[in-house]
């Protein structure tokens, strides 16, 4: 989490990087000041990680239809993909397992509709 010193507002850094698609910001958005990070707890910091994970996941899913534990791991740096898929699924998105030729790793499939629209669990 970072805290602007001018204004107060608070941003969160993974959920910034990805709107903007630049790195950690160093001013506020909305003002301009400085932003400071805030420590957090170990149980937080972990928390807001896989969220953002969860929220990267997401999007890549939604662009491209798939994705391997490889690529969450090499992309977003989520080591349990398995667990991000199953908090999506949760929140109503259709994704199928498909373990091609009996592979021991899966492929995560979003499940689309007749119209090409994602369906929803």
């Amino acid at each position: 989490m970072l805290i602007c010193k001018k204004c107060g507002c608070e941003i969160v850094q993974g959920a910034f990087e990805l709107r903007t698609g630049i790195g950690t910001a160093k001013f506020c958005p909305c003002c301009g000041g400085e932003l400071q990070k805030e420590e957090q707890p170990a149980a937080e910091q972990q928390n807001e990680k896989r969220s953002i994970q969860r929220i990267m996941i997401k999007r890549h899913l939604l662009q491209h239809g798939s994705i391997t534990p490889m690529e969450a791991l090499q992309k977003f740096g989520c080591m349990r993909l398995a667990a991000r898929i199953s908090e999506l699924r949760e929140e109503g998105m259709n994704i199928w397992t498909d373990r091609p030729d009996g592979d021991q790793y899966a492929i995560y499939r979003l499940i689309y509709d007749g119209s090409g629209e994602v369906q929803n669990a």
